[in-house]
């Protein structure tokens, strides 16, 4: 058993549009070269934070009330280039099933040693993190690291959030939208089991017909740009409210007489 052994099987889950009825798929200035795809979200399409009142004031066009707006608020495009931001500029994006499921397994033999090993992951899928894990101080509760650290600021212009504030004052940065839209695909190694065969040289004078040691592990490693919850669970439920899957060790031995 000295050669490696390996297998993968990829399964595209493509979804064709095939009736519509009594719904606007697309605003006015969207567009699709395609009718084949996953299902979909139609958001505005957010363009950075506002970084000082005068951008405010000289803007030809914005969303919501003008004279509510600050620096570090959200913008969104105006994609139909016209003189509102609404339904008619929103974009088809993202999907909520995988576009690809794939996995794989490798398995390696040298003497009594052998590895083997599980790997399963999904690309091209997409969630909107809600309540607790996307809003600020949501039913009384604080905030996650990334608000403490990496709010808009004077002095934190390109932050990766915008400004600290709580969804009743500001609901317009917290609508979905692009901003908001994560990719979820991940690759993790599911199962990984180290064992070991002692020689039966070793095991007769003792009246051992077979002894095996081995160690292995469950979801001990992820590949994932999303690092607010286990991705491996349900893309949407997105309220935090789900336990994640465990990692887990375990040791043993086998023993026969």
């Amino acid at each position: 058993t000295g050669d490696p052994v390996a297998g993968c099987r990829r399964l595209p889950f493509p979804n064709q549009l095939t009736h519509q009825q009594d719904f606007e798929f697309f605003g006015h200035c969207s567009q699709v070269d395609i009718l084949t795809f996953d299902i979909f979200t139609k958001v505005p399409e957010a363009d950075g934070y506002y970084q000082s009142q005068e951008e405010i004031d000289n803007a030809a066009v914005v969303y919501g009330d003008r004279t509510k707006l600050r620096p570090g608020y959200l913008k969104y495009k105006n994609n139909c280039d016209d003189d509102v931001i609404d339904d008619k500029d929103k974009i088809v994006v993202g999907n909520t099933i995988p576009e690809v499921t794939y996995s794989f397994g490798v398995h390696m033999g040298w003497k009594g040693l052998s590895l083997e090993a599980q790997f399963q992951g999904v690309g091209e899928v997409y969630t909107y993190p809600r309540a607790n894990l996307a809003v600020p101080f949501n039913n009384g509760a604080g905030v996650t690291r990334d608000w403490a650290t990496d709010s808009w600021t004077e002095s934190n212009r390109h932050s990766k959030l915008p400004l600290l504030t709580t969804y009743t004052d500001v609901p317009e940065n917290f609508i979905p939208s692009t901003k908001w839209l994560r990719n979820a695909s991940y690759l993790r190694m599911k199962n990984i089991q180290l064992t070991y065969d002692f020689p039966k040289r070793l095991l007769r004078p003792l009246r051992i017909e077979a002894l095996q040691i081995y160690v292995s592990g469950q979801n001990l490693w992820t590949i994932s740009d999303f690092d607010l919850w286990d991705p491996e669970i349900t893309t949407t439920r997105t309220d935090l409210y789900e336990y994640p899957n465990l990692k887990t060790v375990s040791i043993g031995l086998n023993l026969s007489f």
